[in-house]
């Protein structure tokens, strides 16, 4: 019949119930992988940024450390016996002198540098006692320090040497022209150096850090002082 509207078939809309379980998989995939993703980010950040601040500190306490070895001063001590001695006794492995440099004192400090070695680093131990008065007994003392202060703590080994004179003897019979035994006899390296028997201090310290490379200190003006000014009561 003309003019009789015909039926409107509606098409059904919006998604069905598959299409909305593939799309929530789908859109918990990519939150997943973008999370994991950016955790990664994260921790790789954080320890790149650890590290970072690791060197930074390690920077700063080698600072800190060449600045003690550079005031490091002939200071006159006495012995077990009361003899006077130069207060400066040198291993690989540790260093005890007087420095005009203390990390925590002000004017002349007694101070200890100690390696230990632990099982997963390499440790640089800092000790020291306010003043220069101390007797060689005294410096022995380890439970006698005041203040204590980590400095590095790294992998490789921290190695302490020495660039010195044999002894004051040899370095005047040099100077002299002399020789000992038909050799002249001249400044080297030695592992261990104590100014008690050479009656001199080293002209140079060395701290080698393994792969980190090497800390020198030259101390050739502070070897060439007189000692008289530094004790009264060897004045």
């Amino acid at each position: 019949m003309r003019g009789e509207l015909l039926p409107v078939r509606h098409l059904p809309s919006g998604f069905s119930l598959v299409e909305l379980l593939i799309s929530m998989v789908v859109l918990t995939s990519i939150i997943f992988l973008g999370s994991y993703a950016y955790a990664v980010f994260i921790a790789k950040w954080d320890g790149q940024l650890g590290k970072f601040d690791q060197k930074v500190e390690q920077s700063r306490n080698l600072i800190l450390l060449h600045r003690v070895l550079q005031g490091i001063t002939p200071y006159v001590v006495e012995n077990d016996n009361g003899d006077p001695m130069l207060a400066f006794d040198g291993r690989s492995s540790t260093i005890t002198t007087v420095t005009s440099a203390p990390l925590f004192s002000d004017g002349l400090a007694t101070v200890m540098l100690l390696v230990e070695h632990g099982e997963s680093a390499t440790r640089l131990e800092y000790f020291e006692n306010p003043g220069a008065g101390y007797s060689e007994t005294q410096l022995k003392a380890g439970d006698q320090w005041r203040y204590h202060k980590l400095l590095l703590a790294v992998d490789s080994p921290l190695i302490f040497s020495f660039f010195a004179w044999p002894s004051l003897e040899q370095k005047v019979l040099y100077q002299e022209g002399l020789s000992i035994s038909g050799q002249h006899v001249v400044p080297g390296w030695y592992k261990a150096y104590n100014a008690k028997t050479t009656q001199m201090l080293p002209l140079a310290i060395s701290l080698s850090l393994g792969e980190e490379g090497m800390l020198l200190v030259d101390l050739a003006d502070k070897a060439e002082q007189k000692l008289a000014p530094y004790h009264d009561n060897y004045q």
